[in-house]
């Protein structure tokens, strides 16, 4: 049996995942309604697991070792290719998913992913990956003034993801990313009073550079404080905005919350007891 208490009011997804060692698949439950002063009651049968697995090579077809294989659907597992390249993901539920494969660190192969992976209750799936060398995104971050920016987080998400923060001078490379089109956001850093940005459409060539600069001006703020219905504040809730960029903050003992380096737009304001 198991109790989780202190939950808000709403909608909820519940996860069951299997003990350590077992061959048992992890599972979920979706739209679960949870009232206030009330008790939901949630059982989970968990039956045996799919698994998938598979070999991951580069382009000459030699092993390509350490490299992290994620499975993510309606449940999510990893494990890390031998020196064979080998890879077993085990635990897996039953449905559809993506599967991510991530190059080791300091290689200048290029992550990719195999998506719609059917898996099925008790049976092995192989999904195979041939990595290929990776392409770059590089640029510079400067402010209005043409200063440079450091210590930025600039991300690239697309066919893959990944990030790099900037130097002293404001640039910034971002490695093994894989052929096609990305958005590229850049985070002003921590303290700073710049809004983030991003750029959209950003075509990436395999084993090509492609350069994107960014300048950043000085963002706008959202503020506010969070009641209870007795007009009570509560503090540590996260307050959430979401639009062009986005950004988050904890509200103080009086309920009190700021969200600074907003880039102009409309936001949606979340917030989380």
């Amino acid at each position: 049996t198991y109790t989780i208490t202190n939950l808000g009011e709403g909608s909820y997804t519940v996860y069951c995942y299997a003990p350590s060692g077992s061959d048992l698949a992890d599972t979920r439950k979706s739209n679960i309604s949870v009232t206030s002063g009330q008790t939901t009651t949630v059982d989970f049968t968990l039956v045996e697991g799919g698994i998938i697995t598979g070999r991951v090579l580069d382009s000459d077809g030699n092993p390509v070792n350490n490299a992290r294989v994620s499975a993510s659907g309606p449940t999510s597992e990893s494990a890390y290719t031998t020196e064979t390249g080998t890879y077993t993901i085990t635990n897996l539920g039953e449905g559809s998913y993506t599967v991510y494969c991530y190059a080791p660190a300091g290689s200048d192969l290029a992550d990719t992913r195999k998506s719609n992976i059917s898996v099925i209750s008790g049976q092995t799936t192989t999904v195979n990956f041939i990595l290929v060398k990776g392409s770059i995104i590089t640029g510079q971050v400067l402010d209005s003034d043409g200063n440079p920016v450091n210590n930025a987080w600039v991300y690239a998400s697309g066919p893959t993801g990944e990030g790099a923060y900037t130097t002293a001078t404001g640039s910034y490379t971002i490695t093994n990313l894989g052929a096609g089109s990305y958005t590229v956001y850049c985070y002003a850093p921590s303290g700073s009073d710049l809004a983030a940005k991003r750029e959209s459409n950003i075509s990436v060539i395999s084993g090509q550079t492609t350069t994107v600069d960014f300048i950043l001006v000085k963002g706008g703020i959202i503020t506010g404080q969070v009641l209870d219905s007795d007009g009570n504040p509560v503090n540590n809730a996260w307050v959430y905005a979401s639009g062009p960029t986005g950004e988050g903050a904890y509200t103080t003992e009086t309920g009190a919350y700021t969200i600074t380096n907003l880039g102009a737009g409309s936001y949606t304001v979340y917030c989380y007891a």
